[in-house]
């Protein structure tokens, strides 16, 4: 369950997946990177801390890999990411339109703004 909005002084409460548009894992599996830089950046647990996601120090993969690990879903600003592992718990906003994508033992949850602030 999460809190949505506040009324009145009461919180209202909705399952997660009524307060998302979406809810995206990871691949579960590391993407082959590549040794230089590219428009395509792998997003890690290391990356997300405190409210924040690093997206300058990253791993990098070229397009076909890019497209096949966001067939369900490009990432996109104001996305909250999850670490599910390694550590757990950590969680970040994305604020920029980078071409990023989730590397393993992340989620992403994307909100319904008419139900949910992702902030």
């Amino acid at each position: 369950m999460m809190t949505t909005s506040r009324e009145n002084n009461y919180w209202h409460r909705v399952k997660i997946k009524d307060g998302c548009l979406s809810i995206i894992d990871c691949v579960n599996k590391t993407a082959p990177k590549v040794d230089f830089k590219t428009p395509y950046k792998m997003l890690r647990t290391t990356n997300i801390k405190k409210g924040w996601i690093d997206v300058e120090n990253v791993g990098y993969v070229n397009e076909e890999v890019y497209k096949k690990w966001t067939r369900r879903e490009i990432p996109q600003v104001g996305d909250v990411i999850l670490t599910r592992e390694a550590p757990l718990g950590e969680v970040g906003l994305l604020r920029t339109d980078d071409k990023v994508f989730l590397g393993q033992r992340l989620v992403s949850y994307r909100a319904n703004p008419k139900i949910l602030n992702n902030t």
